[in-house]
């Protein structure tokens, strides 16, 4: 199939049969019978061939082949149905029994017609194939020449040995019919340059010794690592072994080369379960650049690895700028994050995308497609378009999150460790890159911590201030009573009668209880609200569960919710009936204390006028009366409210301890990461965590309480206090932090005056700096910056632990990390990424600062890893491209001049794209790479691979 520049998918994987069987075979079991020569029998075999692709379809085969004994009839009416059929490869075969008593399989490309198989046919001896109108084979008997003489006759023709390959059969040597796995057998085997053989069980039936004769693992057998490949060998009309043994290889294109290039590379190529790709990965990239010219480049990616080639200036680092850019990873986006080029990188952006450019990218969240455009002018915000065409806004930092890749570029690697101060964060993330999910909904819930426990100090503050409160209207009640105390004596002592003073006494008494009885009828009110208001919303929430949770457990539990809130309504109703019969009650009393507090009114009255000589006395107990009567009434509001606010003392404890739950489940989480670490780098590495020895935000916190306090080198000074108090005291800030959160509340139960008191001056000076340190005027202006404000930043501080790495020389010597080389860092780091599954994973030239034999460890990694997750590297090494079996090669080059009037000259463009075995693919990683054919082969005749071992 032809793509447009840049949109070959690279290789696919296709579930493979390459042993199937006709009606021709003399070992078919059905009641087809397919002669030909007339045109009715012409027919019926085509109609054949048709039947049978579709039953490979049918059974998820898109990879199959007729493999007759001695034959290659039949299998020509299906090359010629498939061709134009582009979910379908079909592989002209034929199987070939030899006279050291052992099967093969020689497999032609697609392209192979009948007249380049004949030359096959050919080299069988003994052997005469039958006519093509017969109806069967001829009868089998082994060919006159042994599988690896029929081998090396493939080999010495050179049309031949392009355009087929010969798979022995090696099945188990107990089991297995004609099989190369015979005693005997093995300098034959040995010596074989085929690079894959074929079994006729499912691959669970292998056994362990044969897979290690197949894997060069048994030094007897020869040490080439060869593919296996399961076939059904299916030879029934009803097709039950057709596909029955699993197989699927991965092909960049569908030719015999694409074959070849899978053996060479089967452990990312050849799968015996359905293989899965990344939920998480990119689909393609476009950009709309200067750099590309006045036209929008678009590059499609593999799901596995995909490598990106050039020359010097080609456009390789550009082309994953651009990819970062998409993605919102640039050093501009991540300050802290991965990248050190930020000025550089920042004007390529500008540069080529400020004139109308954007980047575009589309990918692939847990199968949920998306695309992701992003362009200079809004640059602040991705908008995202989902399937069905909805757009949204999205900050950055949320679409970090939601495609977390990891970009790094040229040296990244082999940089960490050279700004200390993003150097932790740095190797946090990549040794607990695996975790990043869960320690990005932790950082979240730790965030809501932190507001939490600022609101619970602000709900405390107004508790302080209702008390205060509260304790001033109780001063001033308890002064009021004084001065209505000597008043009734001033009474007393000038001659009131001693009736007219009784009378005049009790009338506070009738004051109070008539308050008592207007406070208690407001409260019934308030409590009936409240308990009605509350009824509808208890356990509202318990029927939200979801509509589908059929498990009797939850079933049960929804039932039991639903009984508890009936309940709980019916108490709340009994409380408010009680609540009734109170206010009836109450009424009732009120009528009474009316009537007589009327006769009291009638007989006060006669006492005052009694009095007449002391008016002045009588009104002035009067009015101390009423106004003693008011004070009682703020004094209960105010020790209500109060009351009320005190479960502010408790919220703040309990939105620190949330807080430090949250903090100790990220700790736990890194705990885990890092036991990981030595597994993932093939002990190379060791990890752990570390506590924060000077935390930023205790830092931060403390130099807001002391700016403007003239502290010399003030952030200096706390910094080297914060960390001498929690190396000798772990606990040292809970401790400061609970004293600052002292000062703060006797400030504020002071009335917050202007200027500190003498003692509390002096607590502030026995704080900071372990004591004695501050001068007066730092610690009044530590009390003046005394706030909700300042106070929550110092109890919502937060340590940020971090993983710390230890490498591991040669000798098993530890040696701290940053110790290390440069090349020590950047292949463990890589070996490190590599093992992990934690997203698309982008880079810069992994191969700087790696030795080559550094560089074919990393080989075997990249291998594995990228069927695990998508890879995205730009490189200038062939070993990490060919030997790390690319899925894909993108091939930049410096731009041509455009034509076009007006046209804008690329200064790079996209060259060619595809698998390894794509023809273009291999001229450029040819010319690009290896310095053209010529030098390669150069370089093979320097070095005399196997002449040596020819002459020993």
């Amino acid at each position: 199939m032809a793509y447009a520049k840049g949109m070959h998918p690279g290789t696919v994987w296709h579930k493979a049969d390459l042993q199937c069987h006709s009606p021709r075979d003399r070992g078919w079991q059905g009641t087809a019978s397919l002669p030909g020569g007339r045109q009715a029998q012409e027919h019926a075999r085509r109609a054949w061939a048709a039947e049978f692709i579709a039953a490979c379809k049918e059974r998820g085969l898109s990879i199959a082949s007729i493999t007759d004994h001695h034959d290659i009839c039949l299998a020509d009416y299906v090359r010629i149905t498939a061709e134009d059929d582009d979910s379908f490869v079909f592989y002209p075969g034929i199987e070939i029994t030899c006279r050291d008593n052992a099967q093969c399989l020689v497999i032609f490309d697609p392209r192979c017609g009948v007249d380049f198989q004949n030359k096959v046919l050919g080299l069988l001896t003994n052997a005469m194939p039958a006519g093509r109108e017969e109806e069967k084979t001829c009868v089998i008997q082994p060919i006159g020449r042994t599988v690896a003489e029929l081998y090396q006759a493939i080999l010495d023709d050179e049309h031949l040995r392009e355009h087929c390959i010969l798979f022995p059969h090696f099945g188990n040597q107990d089991t297995s019919h004609k099989s190369l796995n015979e005693v005997g057998h093995h300098h034959r085997f040995a010596s074989l340059g085929c690079d894959g053989v074929y079994v006729e069980v499912p691959i669970a039936q292998v056994d362990e010794l044969t897979k290690r004769k197949i894997r060069g693992e048994i030094p007897d057998w020869g040490s080439r690592r060869r593919a296996l490949i399961p076939t059904g060998d299916n030879r029934r009309e009803d097709w039950a072994r057709l596909g029955a043994h699993g197989c699927w290889i991965k092909l960049g294109e569908p030719t015999i080369e694409g074959i070849r290039q899978a053996l060479l590379a089967d452990e990312a190529r050849v799968a015996f379960e359905a293989p899965r790709e990344p939920d998480e990965r990119l689909v393609t990239l476009t950009v709309q650049s200067t750099l590309f010219g006045n036209d929008p480049v678009s590059i499609r990616f593999n799901p596995g690895f995909n490598a990106i080639i050039g020359g010097r200036g080609s456009g390789k680092s550009a082309l994953l700028e651009y990819l970062r850019f998409g993605l919102g990873r640039t050093a501009t986006d991540m300050p802290g994050g991965e990248s050190r080029l930020k000025d550089r990188t920042a004007k390529l952006i500008e540069e080529t995308l400020k004139d109308g450019g954007y980047v575009e990218v589309a990918l692939e969240r847990e199968g949920i497609a998306e695309t992701w455009r992003r362009d200079y002018a809004n640059r602040e915000t991705i908008s995202v378009r989902d399937a069905a065409g909805s757009e949204t806004i999205v900050p950055l930092g949320d679409a970090q999150r939601r495609f977390p890749a990891r970009a790094f570029d040229q040296k990244g690697l082999s940089s960490t460790m050279t700004d200390p101060k993003r150097a932790a964060d740095q190797i946090t993330g990549i040794a607990a890159a695996e975790e990043v999910e869960q320690r990005r909904r932790i950082d979240e819930d730790i965030q809501s911590a932190k507001r939490s426990v600022t609101l619970a100090l602000q709900q405390l503050a107004a508790y302080w201030q209702a008390r205060l409160d509260a304790q001033r209207k109780t001063a001033f009640t308890s002064e009021m009573q004084t001065r209505a105390s000597l008043v009734a004596e001033r009474l007393r002592a000038e001659g009131v009668s001693s009736e007219a003073r009784e009378i005049i006494a009790k009338a506070p008494s009738f004051a109070q209880s008539g308050a008592y009885i207007r406070q208690l009828d407001a409260s019934i009110s308030s409590a009936v609200a409240e308990l009605t208001a509350i009824s509808p919303r208890v356990l509202s929430a318990a029927g939200q569960a979801p509509n589908d949770a059929d498990l009797p457990v939850i079933s049960q539990l929804k039932k039991d919710a639903g009984e508890a809130r009936i309940a709980v309504q019916q108490h709340i109703q009994e409380a408010i009936r009680a609540l009734s019969e109170l206010d009836r009650l109450k009424n009732v009393a009120k009528v009474a204390f009316g009537h007589e507090e009327l006769a009291f009114r009638e007989i006060y009255e006669e006492a005052r006028l009694e009095q007449q000589a002391h008016r002045a006395i009588i009104d002035e107990n009067a009015k101390l009366t009423e106004a003693l009567q008011a004070a009682k009434q703020e004094e209960q509001a105010a020790a209500k409210a109060a009351e009320e606010a005190s479960h502010a003392v408790d919220g703040l404890a309990t939105a620190s301890e949330r807080l430090k739950e949250h903090l100790e489940r990220r700790r736990r989480v890194l705990k885990d990461a890092a036991a990981k670490v030595a597994d993932h780098s093939s002990q190379t590495l060791k990890a752990r965590v570390k506590a924060d020895p000077v935390p930023s935000e205790y830092v931060d916190a403390i130099a807001a309480l002391l700016e403007g306090s003239r502290v010399s080198d003030c952030r200096e000074r706390i910094g080297d206090w914060i960390k001498a108090a929690l190396s000798s005291d772990p606990g040292a800030w809970a401790s400061i932090s609970g004293q600052i959160l002292q000062l703060y509340e006797t400030k504020s139960m002071a009335g917050a005056p202007a200027e500190p008191g003498d003692t509390l001056l002096t607590r502030i000076q026995g704080l900071f700096f372990g004591g004695g340190q501050l001068t007066p005027f730092a610690a009044t202006r530590v009390y003046s910056l005394l706030s909700d404000a300042t106070v929550g930043a110092v109890l919502s501080a937060a340590p940020r632990d971090h993983i710390i790495l230890t490498y591991l020389d040669s000798n098993g010597k530890d040696l701290a990390f940053e110790k290390a080389s440069e090349g020590q860092q950047a292949s463990a780091l890589l070996e490190l990424l590599l093992r992990q599954s934690a997203g698309t994973l982008i880079i810069d030239q992994p191969e700087d600062d790696l030795d080559n034999n550094v560089v074919m460890k990393i080989v075997e990694l990249i291998r594995s890893s990228k069927t695990n997750r998508q890879l995205v590297f730009a490189t200038h090494n062939p070993n990490i491209v060919v030997n790390g079996d690319a899925d894909k090669v993108i091939t930049l080059e410096g731009g041509r001049a455009d034509p076009r009037p007006g046209a804008e000259s690329p200064r790079v463009g996209l060259k060619t794209d595809g698998a390894i075995e794509t023809p273009s693919v291999k001229r450029a990683i040819t010319d690009i790479m290896e310095g053209g054919e010529m030098a390669f082969d150069l370089r093979r005749r320097k070095y005399r691979f196997g002449v040596e071992a020819a002459l020993t």
